[in-house]
């Protein structure tokens, strides 16, 4: 390592050197000193220690002597690479290209050093390096049944260079994995199905792997708006593989019933059937993304049943506590068919106020009919009831089917509902109603002072109303203070008024021959002509109401302008006109939206 030399005032001495202990002897044991050389008794190692301390003694010729410590500083210099590390060496077979294996670690006496990675053998082209970075180069070299290890020899190489490199050999070890792969296919199906009505779907599952399947799976079919399996399609069935395990190349084949139920959510149109296998992804496979097929097809709505209420009877007066009524009414199909529904319920009711369902409603009774009802049939029913005790008032009294909404109707709910045309009365025991109809004829002022047991006369011409009628004219004076004579103010004549009322009738009613579309705006003329007797002259107009029916045995009685669907009549308009003999009313009118099928114009006069 070094030459040691000593400072002396006796020229041309000798001296004699030796490691001694004492302070600063830390690290004589690394050293040896040969005469006058020191020397390394153990190789030094920068990265382990860079620096040592040793106790010198110089003896010279006449036996005196001097200690020093001295200290030796360690230069770094750059070793090669002492040895590889592999993070991973497993990997499953057929893994997808560009999968990593593991990484590389290079083990070096240098800290903080650089290294670049070579594969010297590759194991015929199934790896490569990319950076520190073992990964799968050819999927499908790497089969497990061919060849479960491979060898690879990878060098690593510090920033020294080339003379700076390590060789190491590393095992890969390949793993088995169940090489099944199940597709699905739809094999049949409808291009067309009826909302309510069964089909059939069959779909076969194939295993285009290589190897068996080994678990249990299931198979599910979707109704979708399109092509694609999403969160909002309906699930219509979920069923068990039909045969496991599965061989390579095997197959099966399943066919199920399915019925999309008909309801208010039932729209025609174009859907699509998708039939998936392995739904919980409980079979392993090396392909997840062919598990899925999809067929379009056309559903529409299945003929279905209009049903409507008519013919509502019940008695106008009933007296009695507890009262028993006998109520009857008639339900008929007009819709496009008998639908599927067998059982629903007829409801009866009453209400105060002729608004059915804002709260006064009383229940009478449901009543349930039993049996499909084909286009253009009915029934009627007639039902006894014995009213609850102390049951009275004055009620209109209404009959409902389908009143728990069972029966699809697409929407046609407005005539599922009509009522009596009559009041309907209930007492507890009988009573008397007394009263007499007045007809106020005019008043006529009289001026100016009446002195006692004076008199006067008066006459006055009356334009009666054509539906006056009675047998006494009265005439009553007042507005002077008589004090007690208040009850001779008044006298009664007999006479005789027969009514002599106008008749008016609609003589005709036209409509467009053309088609009319619900929602849209249709012409209707119409021509009244009074055929009874003069129309009195303080009539100054009057009201023609018209009516929307779809049964021409419907009547519109007690019209109440704020509800719109009176048991299936439904108001359209109502139109005045000024007193006349006859006249020709023609106006625009716009049809409610949601109606179907053939209707009926209805009007009257108010």
């Amino acid at each position: 390592m070094g030459t040691l030399s000593t400072t002396d005032q006796d020229q041309g001495d000798t001296f004699t050197y030796s490691l001694v202990t004492g302070i600063g002897d830390t690290d004589n044991t690394a050293f040896v000193i040969v005469n006058d050389q020191l020397q390394l008794a153990t190789s030094l190692d920068f990265e382990t220690k860079s620096s040592y301390s040793i106790r010198v003694q110089a003896v010279d010729a006449g036996g005196l002597s001097i200690e020093k410590i001295l200290t030796i500083h360690v230069s770094n210099v750059n070793e090669a690479p002492t040895g590889i590390q592999l993070s991973n060496a497993t990997i499953n077979e057929h893994s997808p290209n560009g999968t990593l294996i593991g990484t590389f670690t290079t083990i070096d006496p240098d800290q903080g050093d650089t290294y670049i990675y070579q594969l010297l053998d590759d194991a015929g082209g199934r790896f490569s390096i990319q950076a520190n970075r073992l990964i799968v180069t050819n999927s499908a070299l790497l089969d497990f049944e061919q060849n479960r290890v491979y060898s690879i020899i990878v060098r690593t190489q510090d920033a020294g260079g080339s003379g700076f490199t390590y060789d190491q050999a590393f095992s890969i070890t390949v793993n088995n994995v169940i090489e099944s792969d199940l597709t699905v296919q739809i094999k049949a199906i409808p291009t067309t199905a009826n909302f309510g009505e069964p089909f059939d779907v069959t779909w076969i599952v194939r295993n285009t792997g290589t190897d068996p399947t080994t678990n249990l799976w299931s198979d599910r079919l979707y109704l979708s708006t399109d092509s694609t399996l999403s969160q909002d399609d309906t699930i219509l069935l979920t069923q068990s593989a039909s045969q496991t395990p599965l061989a390579p190349n095997g197959e099966y084949s399943q066919t199920a019933t399915v019925t999309l139920p008909l309801n208010d959510s039932s729209i025609a149109g174009r859907y699509y059937i998708l039939a998936q296998t392995d739904t919980f992804n409980s079979q392993p496979e090396t392909n997840e993304t062919n598990n899925l097929d999809e067929q379009a097809i056309y559903f529409d709505l299945a003929p279905y049943a209009d049903l409507q209420v008519s013919q509502v009877t019940a008695p106008q007066l009933t007296v009695g506590n507890p009262a028993e009524v006998t109520i009857g009414w008639q339900v008929a199909n007009v819709g496009k068919g008998a639908g599927t529904v067998t059982s629903w319920v007829d409801r009866v009711f009453v209400s105060g106020n002729a608004i059915a369902g804002d709260g006064d409603d009383i229940l009478i009774g449901d009543f349930i009919h039993t049996g499909l009802l084909d286009v253009g049939q009915f029934y009627n029913q007639n039902q006894t009831v014995l009213l609850p005790p102390r049951f009275q008032g004055n009620y209109h009294l209404f009959v409902q089917t389908d009143a728990t909404g069972l029966v699809f109707e697409n929407g046609l709910k407005a005539n599922n509902q009509a009522f009596a045309p009559n009041f309907f009365d209930v007492v507890p025991v009988p009573y008397a109603d007394l009263a007499a109809k007045v007809w106020t004829l005019g008043a006529i002022s009289h001026n100016g002072k009446l002195a006692r047991n004076q008199s006067y006369e008066g006459e006055q011409i009356f334009n009666l109303n054509s539906a006056a009628t009675g047998q006494y004219v009265i005439v009553e004076t007042g507005g002077a203070w008589e004090g007690i004579y208040q009850e001779n103010s008044s006298q009664a004549i007999a006479t005789n008024v027969t009514a002599s009322p106008a008749d008016l009738r609609v003589t005709n009613i036209t409509v467009p021959n053309s088609t009319n579309f619900s929602g849209e705006t249709t012409t209707i003329q119409w021509t009244v002509e009074n055929q009874g007797s003069p129309i009195w002259s303080g009539t100054r107009y009057w009201t023609d109401l018209v009516y929307l029916l779809p049964d021409p045995r419907l009547t519109v009685q007690n019209y109440n302008p704020g509800d719109q669907t009176l048991g299936g009549v439904k108001a359209l308009g109502s139109f005045s006109h000024p007193a006349a003999n006859s006249y020709t009313q023609t106006q625009q009118i716009t049809l409610p939206a949601g109606i179907d099928g053939k209707q009926y114009i209805y009007i009257n006069n108010r």
